[in-house]
């Protein structure tokens, strides 16, 4: 009987090593994507433009909660909450609409069987993504929807 062999992954048809880690893509989408890498590029797509930023209360305290629990059944085989966290991540993400991080997780996680999460799953884990970056929780929560992610984009946090 033949091992089972985890798929590669492609990300803007470059095909992955099944065992790359999240942190590494998104390296890799930094260097090939140069919305991800210049601020000032990541408006400039035929898409709507971000009406509103992370900054602006766009998930709820209840939504982070669900978000970190899915992330610690599913993602710290692999991952630790460090990696989505801190100056490097914001600086790989400012001024991408909230989607590209959404739609990277969303397509490419869990690494044994990608998109296989609910859509509201991978919102929650947003969600306490944004938490981990200490933006500020509000009453709605974040909509899995692409449109209204694409409406939002990633800042850095304000300075206390």
């Amino acid at each position: 009987m033949r091992a089972h062999r985890r798929p590669a992954i492609c990300l803007y048809g470059v095909k992955l090593k099944p065992y790359i880690s999240l942190p590494s893509l998104l390296v890799v989408g930094v260097a090939l994507l140069p919305p991800l890498a210049s601020p000032g590029l990541a408006q400039n797509d035929a898409g709507p433009q971000p009406s509103k930023n992370v900054r602006d209360s766009v998930y709820s305290a209840a939504q982070a909660q669900r978000g970190e629990t899915a992330f610690r059944q599913t993602c710290t085989e692999c991952h630790t909450p460090s990696q989505f966290s801190g100056p490097n991540f914001i600086a790989a993400w400012r001024g991408a609409p909230l989607y590209q991080l959404f739609d990277l997780i969303r397509t490419t996680m869990p690494n044994d069987f990608p998109g296989s999460l609910p859509a509201q799953t991978y919102a929650d884990i947003v969600a306490y993504i944004l938490k981990l970056n200490q933006y500020p929780a509000g009453q709605k929560e974040l909509a899995p929807d692409p449109d209204s992610l694409k409406a939002i984009r990633i800042e850095p946090p304000r300075s206390p």
